[in-house]
């Protein structure tokens, strides 16, 4: 069984007038972490995650996509809207054997929301996926990161 993902409402009173960001407003959007994590959102969702792969996006990572738009405006992607969720990069981390990378263990994706393709600079929301099952939400409340090293696919 799938995991909802949860994005918590703004801690500003008043609301800060992008969170939630409104479905109009041109946005990029990345949300990224443990690969762990995601399969628990998108326990069907495919991931070609071996070395060599050229596989761009992952199958995976278009689902998350979708979600997050989801979680997001409350309404799914409209096919019908020219540039409503278009993938522009992906994030790999990789896990290396030696000097040897052979699976991932972290990933994510970044896409535009009505980006104009000319727009060298668009606003961007980033989300982080942190795990609350091991201590309760505590770290994630706290409102901190890990810093992780991570290489581009973009295409």
């Amino acid at each position: 069984m799938a995991l909802d993902l949860y994005i918590p409402p703004c801690l500003k009173n008043p609301a800060h007038p992008f969170h939630f960001p409104p479905l109009e407003r041109p946005l990029g959007i990345q949300i990224e972490g443990p690969l762990i994590s995601i399969q628990k959102l998108l326990p069907t969702s495919t991931w070609h995650v071996k070395a060599g792969s050229t596989d761009f996006p992952q199958p995976g990572g278009i689902l998350l996509a979708k979600l997050t738009y989801r979680s997001l405006y409350g309404k799914d992607v409209r096919p019908d809207v020219a540039g409503d969720l278009v993938v522009r990069d992906e994030y790999l981390g990789w896990v290396l054997e030696g000097k040897i990378p052979t699976h991932i263990d972290y990933y994510g994706v970044t896409f535009d929301h009505l980006v104009p393709a000319d727009d060298p600079d668009p606003d961007v929301l980033q989300i982080n996926i942190i795990e609350m099952d091991d201590d309760g939400g505590e770290y994630a409340n706290k409102g901190k990161g890990p810093k992780i090293a991570r290489e581009s696919t973009s295409r």
